[in-house]
């Protein structure tokens, strides 16, 4: 039964919305008038140094402060190319179990010294 029943929500739901849709035509056709449309305001053109005026404003610089430069892009040479990882370190030091023993003893070692009062 709950099978059935969930086969007409989705189809009772879209006729509910199409019947509000044409109802709301119905009216606003019987009112007689159009939809007012208003148009879209814009606020009024400014300047490139008002725009900047306000936002070193807004961020807090003092009215007669200079506008910093603009960033120039780099031109210098790229950075050096990282190197390759070599997997081979990693068999040699045992594996992550060779790199898990080592890094239970560096934590031992630390745990000692804090221990014993050594910094």
């Amino acid at each position: 039964m709950n099978g059935d029943f969930s086969h007409f929500i989705f189809p009772a739901i879209i006729l509910i919305i199409a019947i509000a849709r044409m109802m709301g035509r119905a009216r606003q056709a019987s009112s007689g008038r159009p939809p007012v449309s208003r148009p879209a305001s814009r606020p009024p053109a400014e300047s490139e140094a008002e725009r900047q005026r306000r936002f070193l404003e807004a961020v807090g610089l003092p009215p007669g402060s200079q506008i910093p430069p603009q960033v120039s892009p780099r031109t210098g040479a790229n950075p050096a190319p990282l190197q390759p990882i070599n997997p081979h370190w990693l068999a040699a030091s045992g594996g992550c179990a060779g790199l898990r023993r080592e890094l239970r003893r560096h934590q031992e070692a630390r745990h000692l010294k804090h221990r014993a009062g050594v910094s």
